[in-house]
């Protein structure tokens, strides 16, 4: 192993926050592509992201550039780029929470922040050390995995070697470390941006998972209270069937949100892209959250078929007692004329 001794190191911080939202008035631009480790870069199939006016701003004393990005129209991310100096000191972690606390403060609506829809994600990049990317993740493990998992405490061994464990290399002197809060960029040519851009687009799959997870739940919730009323179906068949059909219509949209999100992220790129993307499905739980909402989704079918069968008997069931109540009137009309009959032939 290499001798290392303490010095001081600066690095960049890419702090992302991701929040939905309904409507942006500023003007938008196109996002231009960014080369991609001198490879074609990947292209998000039909993904519409476009840029919005940059700021900066000074928090706890250290300017912070913003740039925001529109993310199909529903999703901005903001990138907020700021350098750390002496980044392995424990002063320099504290800040380091000062600042993000500030940022979700000022960033992140404050009806966004009650539902708690919103995600956040912590990039650390380094240009260059005095030793290889590896020795020096090895021999500054303790450090950089509070910085990843935002803990002022030293963490266990296991939870250090964890944190770390997610790496790849694109060649001897790089290194990109992805962990579920936080990541590490270690890249000479200061090449940092196409991993940013890649993790931007993962971040807002899982937002738009975590928005498709909770309309789903809200219109089973609107379901079962809907439907769980003493009153029977078929005393207002019609408001009944109207409100059928809305919530078949809604989970049609929530299909076809699903589909599109699922397609939408399908990639074209080198094996770097490919694999960089893979790692971070695994980190951010992608695949559980989509198999999440899949799985409600089928279960919002199944609902809804019982909903349906239980109308269609109640409305069958109302047309038997009209087709009852038809011929118990049409019964008393005979026998009352068959009575006034019967009065004709008495003396």
């Amino acid at each position: 192993m290499e001798n290392i001794e303490p010095y001081h190191l600066d690095a960049q911080v890419s702090f992302l926050v991701a929040f939905p939202v309904t409507a942006v008035t500023v003007d938008t631009v196109q996002v231009p592509p960014q080369p991609l480790r001198k490879a074609p870069y990947f292209q998000p199939v039909d993904l519409d992201v476009r840029l919005l006016g940059a700021t900066a701003v000074q928090l706890e004393g250290v300017h912070i550039s913003l740039q925001p990005q529109l993310y199909e129209e529903t999703i901005q991310i903001v990138e907020c780029r700021f350098v750390l100096e002496d980044v392995l000191s424990t002063a320099v972690m504290q800040l380091v929470e000062r600042v993000k606390e500030a940022l979700r403060t000022m960033l992140v609506p404050d009806e966004v922040q009650q539902t708690e829809l919103w995600e956040e994600y912590f990039l650390l990049m380094i240009q260059e050390v005095a030793f290889s990317p590896d020795t020096f993740v090895k021999h500054y493990a303790a450090e950089l995995a509070l910085l990843l998992r935002s803990q002022r405490e030293r963490l266990s061994e296991e939870d250090t070697t964890s944190s770390l464990i997610s790496r790849l290399h694109y060649s001897a002197q790089d290194i990109t470390i992805v962990d579920w809060e936080g990541g590490i960029i270690i890249a000479p040519d200061g090449d940092f941006q196409s991993d940013i851009e890649v993790m931007k687009v993962a971040i807002y799959q899982l937002l738009r998972y975590r928005m498709l997870d909770k309309r789903i739940d809200e219109k089973l919730d609107y379901v079962r209270q809907k439907f769980s009323q003493e009153r029977p179906g078929w005393v207002m068949p019609v408001q009944s069937r109207r409100t059928v059909q809305q919530i078949i219509q809604e989970r049609l949209t929530l299909l076809l949100d699903f589909e599109r999100v699922d397609q939408q992220l399908l990639m074209i790129g080198d094996w770097y892209t490919a694999q960089l993307y893979r790692m971070i499905i695994d980190e951010l739980y992608l695949d559980e959250w989509k198999t999440s909402v899949k799985s409600k989704l089928e279960s919002m079918e199944s609902i809804m078929q019982v909903v349906q069968d239980n109308f269609t008997i109640s409305w069958s069931y109302l047309l038997d007692i009209v087709q009852l109540v038809g011929w118990l009137l049409l019964l008393l009309g005979y026998i009352y004329f068959f009575y006034l009959d019967s009065l004709a032939y008495i003396p």
